[in-house]
């Protein structure tokens, strides 16, 4: 059972490798027809008898190019994903320190328990904190929570600046049209109309609750490719039968 995780990831590499056979698909319409009128052309010129072992040579050096640039494009391409990979680690670690800190201390300035540090792990975990909240948040310091949405919100916003928040691997932050981008909208909308219910002396649990729904929105979007939904599934299936059936060691 372990197995599937690796033949998975092994499976989507094949599945990148053939998506981008697409263009040489293309180049070889374009080249085929070319270099077939030439290669008639060349062989009018040669015997009978030599035309094959022509047509064999330069079919050979074709085929062996093409080949090659395959394997070198695979190569690079998934160099260059293995790396990108590990900054995204990175940067998806850094977001969730980030916002993991501020969010302690705002929970503090509200009057909230204090959460784990490993708050945005998983929804479970995230879930389970929420599930300990009150149905009213008590404002302890006010002036604290107002500063901490301030700094949440400019964090959260400087990331569309930071050069690492472009060309993340299964993650549109930076598209104006994607899932992703939305979300920066959805918190800048949250933190003015809590703002505003602060200096009328209003703020409940619900909006508590949203505001760290969409700051796991925004960390889970960044850790993407190492929680896809089959794999997070299989990972579950694979703990219920150890639980079950024995002990991982």
């Amino acid at each position: 059972m372990m197995l599937w995780f690796p033949i998975r990831r092994l499976l989507r590499a094949l599945k990148r490798l053939a998506k981008r056979q697409i263009i040489w698909i293309a180049v070889l319409v374009i080249f085929v027809p070319t270099a077939g009128a030439m290669l008639y052309a060349v062989c009018n010129a040669f015997s009978e008898e030599s035309r094959f072992v022509v047509v064999f040579e330069v079919a050979s050096i074709v085929l062996s190019s093409v080949v090659l640039l395959q394997i070198q494009e695979a190569i690079q391409k998934e160099t260059e994903r293995n790396l990108q990979l590990k900054r995204q680690w990175s940067f998806y670690s850094e977001i969730k320190s980030e916002l993991t800190t501020l969010t302690i201390q705002l929970a503090s300035a509200f009057g909230h328990p204090s959460p784990d540090w490993d708050l945005f792990n998983n929804q479970k975990t995230l879930n389970s904190y929420l599930a300990s909240l009150g149905e009213v948040t008590i404002r302890k310091e006010p002036g604290t929570a107002i500063s901490l949405l301030f700094d949440i919100r400019d964090y959260v916003n400087g990331l569309r600046n930071d050069p690492r928040s472009y060309y993340l691997i299964d993650c549109d932050l930076m598209e104006p049209c994607s899932r992703d981008s939305h979300l920066f909208e959805s918190l800048d909308l949250f933190i003015k109309y809590n703002l505003d219910n602060l200096s009328k002396n209003e703020s409940t649990k619900l909006e508590f609750e949203q505001l760290l729904n969409i700051e796991m929105a925004i960390i889970a979007s960044t850790r993407r490719p190492w929680n896809y939904a089959n794999d997070i599934a299989h990972r579950l299936l694979i703990k219920k039968v150890l639980e079950t059936r024995g002990q991982k060691f």
